[in-house]
């Protein structure tokens, strides 16, 4: 999962226009240094079950808690993978949400739901650590963007 903070007037809401600048974002590393790009390579699922208390989003239909991973509206993508496109109130709100989340609390809740696929808890602390880390990056990103009244693009590269 790739996030990338932009103006909401340059967003082009098209499946090629968003390939080209996602793609385009991804490489270029100021962008992550800055914090205008944000990316979780493959626990995104996991985060989503963090924060909502499922891999799909159920826990939380409509609200906050999915507003990170999986929120926003998304683009027909005939070329690239899956878009979401968030406005500025929906960055605002996943801000807030974030701000607000006691990670300690969320883990205690959703680490037996995490740890269900990998098995065993041998590794708990280190996988606490991971999560933390994506925590705290979507808080920093998120935070930003609002601040800057930023949209928000998201590519799912698979």
């Amino acid at each position: 999962m790739h996030l990338r903070a932009v103006p909401q007037d340059e967003i082009q809401p098209q499946s090629g226009w968003l390939a080209t600048f996602m793609q385009n974002s991804w490489r270029r590393e100021e962008e992550f240094t800055t914090g205008i790009a944000c990316a979780i390579e493959k626990d995104f699922d996991d985060v989503e079950q963090l924060y909502t208390g499922s891999a799909e989003g159920a826990g939380d239909v409509g609200g906050p808690a999915a507003l990170p991973v999986f929120g926003g509206s998304s683009v027909d993508s005939e070329v690239g993978p899956p878009f979401l496109i968030m406005t500025p109130l929906q960055v605002k709100q996943a801000a807030e949400f974030l701000e607000a989340a006691a990670f300690d609390v969320l883990w205690s809740a959703s680490k037996e739901a995490i740890f269900g696929p990998r098995g065993s808890y041998a590794y708990e602390a280190e996988i606490e650590a991971i999560f933390l880390q994506h925590h705290q990056g979507l808080l920093s990103f998120y935070r930003q963007a609002a601040g800057a009244g930023h949209s928000v693009v998201k590519a799912f590269w698979f």
